[in-house]
């Protein structure tokens, strides 16, 4: 579930600013519950946060996503924190470099509807060459890193809301 108070998106465990100047994808298939997209105006870079259930530790699934597929590293897997969750990150890209990612995963106790997972992910669509190592600046833009440094735990029991 998600829903909104004082201006802030909550899960029962995390909580979020919205980033100005991006819009929200109302209709994306395949999308998880308590998963938010949003997406620039011109549809080259799309964030995509939600809560999730843990099959393995952070550093796992982020090493087997990128073994499993056709996935080529643009950083070592390294560590993130934020507040009391915990857990990793890596930059990456498939093999014809149409698409640039940022991955992290982050975890926290587990909430009422049995999750423990904070997913938060950045992807790049690249039209031209010049575009390429773009998600690095992507991030460090005000309303994106305002819209990063937003995420932190909230401990929310449903009967609260």
């Amino acid at each position: 579930m998600l829903y909104i108070k004082n201006g802030r998106i909550y899960t029962l465990s995390f909580s979020f600013e919205l980033p100005e100047e991006m819009s929200i994808v109302t209709d994306p298939a395949g999308v998880s519950p308590d998963t938010l997209i949003m997406e620039t105006l011109d549809g080259k870079y799309q964030v995509e946060i939600g809560a999730w259930t843990k099959d393995a530790d952070p550093r796992e699934q982020i090493e087997s996503y990128i073994d499993y597929g056709a996935h080529i590293r643009m950083s070592d897997t390294f560590d993130v924190e934020r507040g009391e969750m915990k857990g990793c990150a890596i930059f990456h890209r498939n093999e014809s470099w149409r698409e640039e990612h940022y991955d992290e995963r982050l975890t926290y106790l587990m909430n009422e509807d049995g999750q423990d997972t904070l997913v938060l992910a950045i992807s790049h669509e690249i039209f031209e060459e010049c575009e390429r190592n773009g998600i690095a600046a992507f991030m460090e833009q005000p309303n994106i890193k305002r819209f990063i440094n937003s995420i932190r735990y909230e401990k929310v029991a449903l009967e609260a809301l």
